[in-house]
């Protein structure tokens, strides 16, 4: 298979998953970026962005001398064909915010007006961020009037990700779909080349039907979170009912369910399907948000998609409001925190559910210590929460109760005999529905959201 030439604009989570995995079968990889720090870490065979499996990869492209970190856009248009840009489209007073798309672009209109003054060549441009229907559309005219006759070397497609974190190699080297936006035969052949090392279904498809199926999918998620928030809260009102009871015999339907030879085997789309404290982290916020926004403007209504968003930011409160139903006032309660970013397992505090059930708990009065395995104090303190550390016998210690903000595996083998001899009442409130109640019962009151 033919090797490419690829430079990837934005080192971020997207860019540097997308560029990385493609240097892991032969194709050579110029990452773009403006952070000094992240360069050196990734020239040094580092992960800068601490995801799994992605450090080996890096420091063995690294040595077989197929990926390369700079700052210098025109250096690394000069010698690549194909540019993914990946930056950052995060919400900014619910909209999308292009300000990076935007000051990308005007750079590479320069960076491709010179190089094609030099190299009469084609160049294929990538659109790999999220970014609502029409955005490409708009990228593509920006680059036609700026480029003038020139254009003609440039074809541009969208080409969205579907990477969840903690999983993003894996999913990215065995994708379930791939699409690709674009009317052009050139970029769809070349693409579908570059892809051609995956076994999956890839779909070629307009421009706005690419953009739209990334914001659907996700929507789609949300939608699933916001239904069991929404089912957690009716049982807090209704005696004798338990929502891990009710979803679990939701789950065991056929069809969302595979039963093959007297095994049933469940599709990881369940995971979304459970009741907590509500969604967060860098995607499913931002985008329920802007496509609600985008629906706005257009006029167009569209009353599901709206629910969904706000169910979600109602949920910390109502798991607050069912918390003090269960344990009484919170005022000068002292609460050992456990979790403080958005999933189990991360250190991400984007949108974080957990930072929101913190605050709420603050604002009642409650005593509160924090603790999170993963996340950098440096991090916990830009959202200025006190009271954070990693040590875990330190924030338990004579509390009157723990808390469950986050589905971090390491709680689940917890020496819960242990904990129980630390802490001065034994009461946990599991607000993520994901402990073992059997094992805890035995040494804790145990309390958990749709109860």
């Amino acid at each position: 298979m033919k090797k490419h030439n690829i430079s990837v604009i934005g080192a971020g989570y997207v860019g540097l998953i997308t560029g990385a995995c493609l240097s892991k079968f032969g194709n050579k990889v110029i990452f773009v970026d403006k952070d000094k720090n992240k360069i050196r870490k990734i020239n040094n065979g580092k992960d800068p962005i601490n995801e799994p499996y992605l450090e080996k990869i890096i420091y063995n492209s690294r040595k077989k001398e197929l990926i390369y970190a700079t700052n210098d856009l025109q250096s690394a248009i000069f010698n690549t064909d194909i540019t993914f840009i990946a930056v950052d489209t995060p919400s900014k007073n619910k909209k999308i915010d292009l300000r990076q798309i935007k000051s990308v672009i005007i750079d590479l209109s320069k960076a491709l007006l010179l190089k094609n003054k030099e190299i009469n060549k084609k160049h294929f441009i990538v659109i790999k961020s999220t970014v609502l229907p029409g955005t490409t559309n708009y990228i593509k005219q920006f680059l036609k009037k700026k480029l003038g006759k020139n254009f003609k070397n440039i074809e541009i497609c969208s080409n969205p990700e579907f990477l969840r974190q903690g999983y993003a190699v894996k999913d990215f080297l065995n994708p379930d779909r791939i699409v690709i936006g674009s009317s052009n035969q050139e970029i769809n052949k070349k693409m579908s080349k570059i892809y051609s090392v995956f076994h999956c279904p890839i779909i070629i498809t307009s421009l706005e039907n690419s953009e739209l199926i990334k914001y659907v999918s996700n929507a789609f998620l949300a939608n699933l979170i916001s239904f069991s928030n929404q089912v957690s809260i009716l049982c807090n009102y209704l005696p004798n009912t338990d929502v891990k009871t009710i979803l679990k015999g939701l789950h065991l339907d056929k069809r969302l369910s595979i039963k093959y030879k007297n095994k049933i085997f469940k599709p990881k789309m369940l995971d979304y399907i459970n009741a907590g404290s509500g969604y967060g982290g860098s995607c499913l916020p931002k985008d329920v948000k802007a496509i609600n926004q985008y629906l706005k403007k257009k006029r167009i209504k569209a009353p599901l998609f709206q629910s969904i968003e706000d169910i979600n930011n109602e949920q910390p409160s109502k798991v607050i409001k069912h918390f003090k139903k269960k344990l009484g006032n919170i005022l000068n309660m002292k609460i050992a925190v456990l979790g403080i970013s958005f999933k189990g397992d991360s250190d991400d505090l984007r949108d974080s559910p957990a930072i929101n059930i913190i605050r709420l708990l603050k604002k009642e009065g409650a005593k509160l210590k924090i603790w999170d395995p993963y996340v950098n104090y440096k991090a916990v303190r830009n959202f200025k929460i006190i009271g954070f550390s990693n040590n875990l016998n330190k924030v338990v210690y004579n509390a009157d109760c723990i808390f469950i903000a986050t589905a971090i595996k390491k709680i689940t083998s917890l020496n819960w005999k242990k904990i129980s001899h630390l802490i001065s009442k034994n009461n946990i409130y599991d607000s993520r529905n994901f402990l073992n109640k059997d094992k805890v019962k035995k040494y804790f009151n145990y309390y958990h959201i749709g109860s």
